[in-house]
């Protein structure tokens, strides 16, 4: 089975957001108005989870919900984290880049824009790009319980992190050097713990 969450322009899944697909092919939607969603966002959301639970956490947006599959897929727990929203500028905007649940609880990937670099109004945004994303974007990880919702544990990285690698637990974060030559690393997120505190 394959859960995603987007707005899917047919008519058994008008209004609803959750969408189940089978390996037959066959789709099951589910959820409506009333099932947590801010906004109709076309960027879709991102979906990890186990066998009994799903969390939808939204792109542009710090609410994440949590489904519980069984007796059958419905709305079980809202949260909304800390917004990340400045204003005066059009762009970059703060979003969330990947998820991942697993045994320390629930992974969430955001980034948002560097202080430091500054941004665009609406007037400058279709100007090219000729920084690199380290420099245009902050990154960090945070560690979610997800019975509460309580944050566990945060990263900070003024590198730009693009989310899960699909299928693995691995982080990909993007950096160009002073020479414009790009490089891909890959990071593995764990959880320890010291007299400080997890992190």
């Amino acid at each position: 089975m394959v859960a995603f969450a987007a707005w899917v322009p047919s008519p058994a899944s008008a209004g609803h957001r959750l969408h189940l697909l089978a390996p037959s092919g066959e789709m099951e939607s589910f959820g409506d108005g009333d099932s947590g969603y801010r906004t109709q966002e076309s960027a879709g959301a991102i979906v990890t989870g186990d066998g009994a639970s799903l969390w939808i956490i939204e792109w542009a947006s710090t609410r994440v919900t949590r489904w519980d599959l069984l007796p059958k897929p419905a709305v079980a727990r809202i949260w909304d984290r800390h917004d990340r929203r400045p204003d005066g500028f059009a762009w970059p905007r703060p979003g969330n880049t990947g998820a991942m649940l697993d045994e320390s609880g629930l992974w969430i990937v955001w980034r948002e824009p560097d202080p430091d670099w500054g941004g665009r109004s609406s007037e400058e945004s279709s100007r090219p790009i000729t920084d690199p994303w380290q420099d245009i974007y902050d990154s960090g990880v945070e560690l979610l319980d997800p019975a509460t919702g309580e944050t566990l544990a945060r990263y900070f990285d003024k590198g730009f992190l693009t989310g899960f690698v699909p299928g693995s637990r691995y982080l990909k974060a993007y950096h160009e050097t002073d020479a414009d030559v790009p490089y891909i690393h890959l990071l593995e997120p764990r959880l320890s713990r010291s007299k400080a505190g997890p992190r």
